[in-house]
Protein backbone atom coordinates (compact mmCIF):
# COMPACT_ATOMS: atom_id res chain seq x y z
CA UNK A 1 0.00 0.00 0.00
CA UNK A 2 1.09 3.60 -0.49
CA UNK A 3 2.26 5.93 2.26
CA UNK A 4 -1.08 7.75 2.05
CA UNK A 5 -3.80 5.10 2.35
CA UNK A 6 -6.93 5.74 0.34
CA UNK A 7 -10.44 4.59 1.24
CA UNK A 8 -9.84 1.77 -1.27
CA UNK A 9 -6.70 0.70 0.59
CA UNK A 10 -8.60 0.68 3.86
CA UNK A 11 -11.39 -1.40 2.32
CA UNK A 12 -8.88 -3.94 1.00
CA UNK A 13 -7.30 -4.19 4.44
CA UNK A 14 -10.71 -4.65 6.14
CA UNK A 15 -11.76 -7.32 3.64
CA UNK A 16 -8.49 -9.23 4.03
CA UNK A 17 -8.90 -9.15 7.83
CA UNK A 18 -12.48 -10.40 7.55
CA UNK A 19 -11.34 -13.20 5.22
CA UNK A 20 -8.55 -14.24 7.58
CA UNK A 21 -11.04 -14.48 10.48
CA UNK A 22 -13.77 -16.22 8.46
CA UNK A 23 -14.38 -19.93 8.06
CA UNK A 24 -11.85 -21.38 5.60
CA UNK A 25 -12.38 -21.12 1.87
CA UNK A 26 -13.64 -22.33 -0.47
CA UNK A 27 -17.22 -22.01 0.59
CA UNK A 28 -20.01 -23.97 -1.07
CA UNK A 29 -23.67 -24.73 -0.81
CA UNK A 30 -24.12 -27.70 1.48
CA UNK A 31 -25.99 -29.85 -1.04
CA UNK A 32 -28.92 -29.79 -3.44
CA UNK A 33 -31.37 -30.58 -0.63
CA UNK A 34 -30.13 -27.74 1.57
CA UNK A 35 -29.17 -25.01 -0.92
CA UNK A 36 -29.79 -22.34 1.69
CA UNK A 37 -26.88 -23.57 3.85
CA UNK A 38 -23.38 -22.29 3.04
CA UNK A 39 -20.49 -24.34 4.42
CA UNK A 40 -16.71 -24.03 4.53
CA UNK A 41 -13.71 -26.05 5.76
CA UNK A 42 -15.19 -29.02 3.93
CA UNK A 43 -13.21 -32.20 4.39
CA UNK A 44 -14.19 -35.71 3.56
CA UNK A 45 -13.02 -39.24 3.89
CA UNK A 46 -14.29 -42.65 2.85
CA UNK A 47 -14.84 -45.15 5.64
CA UNK A 48 -16.13 -48.61 4.77
CA UNK A 49 -17.25 -47.39 1.33
CA UNK A 50 -19.22 -44.46 2.75
CA UNK A 51 -18.09 -40.85 2.37
CA UNK A 52 -18.10 -38.91 5.62
CA UNK A 53 -17.84 -35.16 5.50
CA UNK A 54 -16.93 -32.59 8.05
CA UNK A 55 -17.64 -28.92 7.53
CA UNK A 56 -18.36 -25.68 9.31
CA UNK A 57 -21.64 -23.93 8.66
CA UNK A 58 -21.06 -20.41 7.44
CA UNK A 59 -24.62 -19.14 7.06
CA UNK A 60 -28.16 -19.93 6.07
CA UNK A 61 -29.88 -17.86 3.42
CA UNK A 62 -33.52 -18.04 4.36
CA UNK A 63 -34.77 -15.49 1.84
CA UNK A 64 -34.48 -16.70 -1.75
CA UNK A 65 -31.72 -19.28 -1.10
CA UNK A 66 -31.45 -20.51 -4.71
CA UNK A 67 -30.14 -17.11 -5.84
CA UNK A 68 -28.59 -15.62 -2.69
CA UNK A 69 -26.46 -18.58 -1.60
CA UNK A 70 -24.71 -19.11 -4.97
CA UNK A 71 -23.93 -15.39 -5.19
CA UNK A 72 -22.47 -15.30 -1.70
CA UNK A 73 -20.41 -18.44 -2.33
CA UNK A 74 -18.99 -17.17 -5.65
CA UNK A 75 -18.32 -13.65 -4.37
CA UNK A 76 -16.50 -14.79 -1.24
CA UNK A 77 -14.48 -17.44 -3.10
CA UNK A 78 -13.42 -14.88 -5.74
CA UNK A 79 -12.56 -12.17 -3.23
CA UNK A 80 -8.92 -13.15 -2.46
CA UNK A 81 -7.96 -13.22 -6.15
CA UNK A 82 -9.76 -9.93 -6.80
CA UNK A 83 -7.98 -8.26 -3.89
CA UNK A 84 -4.61 -9.59 -5.10
CA UNK A 85 -5.28 -8.27 -8.60
CA UNK A 86 -6.38 -4.88 -7.25
CA UNK A 87 -3.24 -4.54 -5.15
CA UNK A 88 -1.01 -5.60 -8.07
CA UNK A 89 -2.63 -2.98 -10.32
CA UNK A 90 -2.18 -0.30 -7.67
CA UNK A 91 1.45 -1.26 -7.18
CA UNK A 92 2.13 -1.04 -10.93
CA UNK A 93 0.30 2.28 -11.11
CA UNK A 94 2.28 3.75 -8.20
CA UNK A 95 5.56 2.53 -9.71
CA UNK A 96 4.70 4.07 -13.08
CA UNK A 97 3.69 7.36 -11.51
CA UNK A 98 6.79 7.62 -9.34
CA UNK A 99 9.27 6.62 -12.04
CA UNK A 100 8.14 8.96 -14.83
CA UNK A 101 7.92 12.73 -14.58
CA UNK A 102 6.21 15.03 -17.04
CA UNK A 103 9.60 16.32 -18.14
CA UNK A 104 10.82 12.78 -18.86
CA UNK A 105 7.73 12.08 -20.93
CA UNK A 106 8.19 15.34 -22.86
CA UNK A 107 11.86 14.50 -23.51
CA UNK A 108 10.96 11.02 -24.74
CA UNK A 109 8.26 12.38 -27.04
CA UNK A 110 10.64 15.07 -28.36
CA UNK A 111 13.35 12.47 -29.08
CA UNK A 112 10.87 10.15 -30.80
CA UNK A 113 9.62 13.02 -32.96
CA UNK A 114 13.18 14.05 -33.84
CA UNK A 115 14.03 10.45 -34.83
CA UNK A 116 10.84 10.18 -36.88
CA UNK A 117 11.60 13.47 -38.63
CA UNK A 118 15.16 12.32 -39.45
CA UNK A 119 13.81 9.00 -40.72
CA UNK A 120 11.24 10.81 -42.87
CA UNK A 121 13.99 13.04 -44.34
CA UNK A 122 16.21 10.03 -45.20
CA UNK A 123 13.35 8.18 -46.85
CA UNK A 124 12.24 11.29 -48.75
CA UNK A 125 15.77 11.76 -50.12
CA UNK A 126 15.91 8.12 -51.17
CA UNK A 127 12.51 8.08 -52.83
CA UNK A 128 12.34 11.59 -54.32
CA UNK A 129 13.99 10.65 -57.62
CA UNK A 130 11.35 7.99 -58.21
CA UNK A 131 8.62 10.54 -57.67
CA UNK A 132 10.21 13.10 -60.02
CA UNK A 133 10.77 10.73 -62.95
CA UNK A 134 8.70 11.90 -65.90
CA UNK A 135 10.10 9.30 -68.31
CA UNK A 136 12.84 6.71 -68.15
CA UNK A 137 16.24 8.32 -67.65
CA UNK A 138 14.93 11.86 -67.08
CA UNK A 139 14.74 13.37 -63.61
CA UNK A 140 13.35 16.80 -62.85
CA UNK A 141 14.74 18.22 -59.63
CA UNK A 142 12.78 20.46 -57.31
CA UNK A 143 13.97 23.61 -59.12
CA UNK A 144 12.75 22.28 -62.48
CA UNK A 145 16.19 21.43 -63.93
CA UNK A 146 16.36 18.26 -65.98
CA UNK A 147 19.10 15.68 -65.43
CA UNK A 148 19.49 12.63 -67.63
CA UNK A 149 20.48 9.57 -65.65
CA UNK A 150 19.88 5.83 -65.49
CA UNK A 151 17.59 3.81 -63.26
CA UNK A 152 20.66 2.36 -61.52
CA UNK A 153 21.46 5.73 -59.94
CA UNK A 154 17.96 5.88 -58.40
CA UNK A 155 18.43 2.52 -56.75
CA UNK A 156 21.94 3.47 -55.61
CA UNK A 157 20.61 6.62 -53.84
CA UNK A 158 17.80 4.62 -52.25
CA UNK A 159 20.24 1.95 -51.02
CA UNK A 160 22.53 4.61 -49.50
CA UNK A 161 19.64 6.26 -47.66
CA UNK A 162 18.34 2.95 -46.36
CA UNK A 163 21.83 1.92 -45.19
CA UNK A 164 22.06 5.21 -43.28
CA UNK A 165 18.72 4.32 -41.66
CA UNK A 166 20.01 0.86 -40.67
CA UNK A 167 23.16 2.33 -39.14
CA UNK A 168 21.22 4.95 -37.17
CA UNK A 169 19.02 2.22 -35.58
CA UNK A 170 21.98 -0.06 -34.78
CA UNK A 171 23.50 2.43 -32.30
Amino acid sequence: MSDNPTPGDELVERLRKLLSNAIGLPWQQKNEYEPDVIVGNVDGEIIDGTTHYSYDTVAECLDNPRTSAPLIVEAVNALPALLDELEALRTRDEAARSSTTGEEVADAVHEALWEADAENKRLREALEPFALVSSEGVVKNGAGHVTVTTCASYFHRAAEALQAKDHSHAG
